[in-house]
């Protein structure tokens, strides 16, 4: 039985030295062919000869040093690097185990997740109808040149998904503010005593894509039903930084760097044998 193991790790590293070989020669999608067969084969033996690889010692060798102009000796120690590729590999079959563990022990403390919930829908209240009827009296209310014209003024990034708006416009008014995405949202906010107004957008509650958006604003009077011309159209850009991405997708790279980093392992492994 051990003859023929070691016989078929001869016959794979044989197939794998002659097919690195011919790579040289081929050309197109044999050259892709070629490469992943490569892949392939390299996995096997690694795997086959896992018993030989943890077998090995510390041994020395005669080599040819350029530097001397002769032979000399030289010690491969295979214990430090086995030590290191299964250290590596055994770190990330650890957390990958812990995960696998928490997966199917949380559903058994905490119950299974909650996807979705189905309510019971009521008539809109009293307040939903009058919320209702304020946003459709902005949007067809009567353009008074009385009323003062709101200034957008400054657009800021104030965290991760936020964006503040400012500007100035009549004391104690109401402004309208109209963002547009792939839709038009419509905020509105009173102005303090000194006509200054700001408008936060959360990027939870209407997500904007990357790229530019305008920004326009009126003021609005609920008293005469009336509201302002609007203001001149203001742009703003949305754009999301590399740490903002790395923070929303940090289980993703958790999982690719665990991949990663086992490929490496599988790798070292494979140089080792």
């Amino acid at each position: 039985m051990k003859i023929k193991w070691l016989n078929l790790v001869l016959w794979l590293t044989n197939k794998v030295y002659t097919l690195k070989k011919n790579l040289v020669e081929r050309t197109g999608l044999i050259i892709i062919v070629t490469v992943i067969k490569l892949l392939i084969l390299e996995v096997v033996l690694a795997i086959i000869s896992l018993p030989l690889y943890l077998g090995l010692k510390t041994k020395t060798t005669a080599v040819y040093l350029a530097e001397k102009s002769g032979f000399g000796q030289v010690a491969f120690d295979y214990r430090l690097r086995r030590l290191l590729t299964l250290t590596g590999v055994g770190v990330i079959f650890l957390i990958w185990t812990v995960k696998l563990i928490l997966i199917i022990s949380v559903p058994r403390v905490y119950g299974q997740l909650q996807l979705y919930k189905v309510v019971n829908f009521q008539s809109g209240t009293g307040l939903s109808q009058q919320l209702i009827k304020t946003e459709t009296d902005i949007q067809t209310a009567k353009i008074s040149n009385k009323i003062i014209v709101p200034v957008i003024e400054n657009v800021t990034k104030t965290g991760m998904d936020s964006y503040a708006v400012s500007g100035s416009g009549q004391s104690f008014s109401t402004v309208a503010v109209m963002l547009t995405g792939q839709q038009t949202i419509i905020y509105t906010i009173q102005a303090d005593n000194n006509g200054y107004w700001t408008m936060i957008h959360n990027q939870k509650n209407f997500r904007l894509n990357d790229g530019n958006h305008s920004l326009l604003a009126f003021t609005y009077d609920k008293k005469t039903g009336q509201r302002s011309d609007i203001s001149p159209e203001q742009f703003f850009k949305v754009k999301t930084s590399l740490i903002d991405r790395l923070v929303k997708n940090i289980d993703t790279l958790t999982n690719w760097s665990v991949v990663i980093v086992i490929l490496l392992g599988l790798f070292l492994t494979i140089l080792t044998i």
